[in-house]
């Protein structure tokens, strides 16, 4: 076809979702072009409570990786809570890292609330109420 031709939009399944130009409204991540300054966050010199991993065990989702390795977790360790807890979903993961964190005595809150920024999840801290 010639580059004038308007190519019709087609969907294979009934879960494909294709965005194709523009930014897209479904788009929950903010463009990387309107980042904000990140502010110093002073957090209370403490481990998280049983309240914070319930609430970051609730909000953070597919972010659990991503947030696990930027607070020191290797990949092995990462895999065999995934394989332990794979069927329980990503609160679950989620809550067992926090609970090996703490087991560690890696669980300060300021480092939480560090990496959080770090992974551009301020909505978390915010729900912490934090910020």
């Amino acid at each position: 076809p010639n580059s004038s031709e308007k190519l019709p939009n087609i969907q294979i399944g009934d879960q494909n979702i294709m965005m194709v130009g523009g930014t897209g409204a479904c788009s929950r991540r903010k463009s990387k072009n309107n980042k904000k300054p990140k502010k110093n966050i002073e957090a209370p010199d403490r481990p998280i409570t049983d309240a914070e991993c319930d609430t970051i065990s609730e909000n953070l989702g597919r972010d659990y990786k991503k947030f696990s390795r930027k607070m020191g977790f290797k990949e092995v360790q990462i895999e065999q809570i995934e394989m332990d807890y794979r069927d329980e979903g990503h609160y679950e993961i989620t809550y067992q890292l926090l609970r090996k964190l703490r087991n560690l005595g890696k669980d300060k809150l300021q480092d939480v609330v560090d990496t959080l920024q770090m992974i551009e999840r301020e909505d978390i801290l915010e729900e912490l109420n934090i910020i």
